[in-house]
């Protein structure tokens, strides 16, 4: 372990994502804030991008081709929003963790116990016709461009913000679409500099993020899309109720430029709207 202010760690696995999985996993540490690895998925990162070729892989992929309600998917203002159902962000609040390189982009993980992830940031699901349920922030990745596309359209980036319930099963996507503007993020102006490179494979610790910020920055998350969806990379595990905001975070270009120079090509192709519920 090297020590420059904060510790990067040198030992690695490979980045991986499954049903069991709160984010990508970043480089082995000593911290348990992060799910073991179901043993189908592997040791080794065996797909990338493009996608279309996922299913050809491995039969466990096999939901990336014939899922019912796969991410994602095209979005447009012509639909609406969400009325029925609203993700509650009464305790985003500040924790420390790790900022990492996902392979594809930039990462974090929240510290916690093993197998308890009551302290960590969270928030409530509220919705009609349906139980009030607590779902618990484990960490935040990138993808460049947007993975969502509104009336057609990708943003320059969008962030991931990874929620599981009091099993560590993971239940929530909140997505927020960025683009490069004119002001400084304050959100992103909180990360250490300068940031992981996606062949870099060390993290930085002990690392404090308000998760709140970018909430703000998008006004609220008043207005979002909200569906069920999956995994956007294999296995491409459906289960999740995804949210996108319809307010875009916006970036400085220079931190625009941060963001897009340590990462590559991430965004899976939309998926054919399905059984999805959209907004319902």
């Amino acid at each position: 372990m090297l020590t420059h202010t904060l510790f990067f760690l040198a030992t690695i696995t490979s980045v991986l994502s499954c049903i069991d999985h709160t984010n990508y996993f970043p480089p082995q540490h000593n911290h348990s804030n992060h799910l073991s690895i179901r043993a189908e998925e592997g040791d080794t990162k065996d797909w990338s991008y493009p996608s279309f070729n996922w299913p050809e892989i491995r039969v466990e992929y096999a939901l990336c081709h014939n899922g019912t309600q796969q991410s994602p998917i095209g979005l447009s203002h012509s639909q609406g929003h969400s009325k029925k159902i609203t993700p509650v962000f009464d305790r985003y609040k500040k924790a420390k963790g790790e900022l990492y390189n996902w392979n594809h982009g930039v990462a974090f993980n929240f510290y916690h116990p093993e197998g308890d992830f009551s302290g960590l940031p969270s928030m409530e699901i509220q919705g009609q016709g349906r139980a009030t349920e607590r779902v618990f922030l484990t960490g935040w990745h990138m993808h460049t461009p947007s993975e969502h596309m509104v009336d057609g359209v990708r943003t320059h980036a969008e962030m991931h913000f990874v929620h599981v319930n009091t099993n560590g099963t993971a239940r929530a996507v909140i997505g927020v679409l960025i683009q490069a503007g004119t002001f400084d993020s304050p959100f992103f102006a909180q990360l250490p500099k300068p940031l992981i490179y996606f062949s870099n494979d060390s993290t930085v610790q002990n690392i404090e993020i308000d998760p709140y910020l970018a909430i703000r920055e998008v006004k609220d998350y008043a207005k979002f899309w909200t569906y069920k969806g999956s995994y956007t990379t294999p296995p491409c595990t459906q289960g999740l109720q995804w949210f996108v905001s319809r307010d875009i975070l916006y970036t400085s270009v220079r931190q625009m430029q941060e963001i897009l120079g340590v990462g590559t090509y991430s965004a899976r192709e939309i998926q054919q709207i399905w059984l999805h519920e959209v907004n319902a």
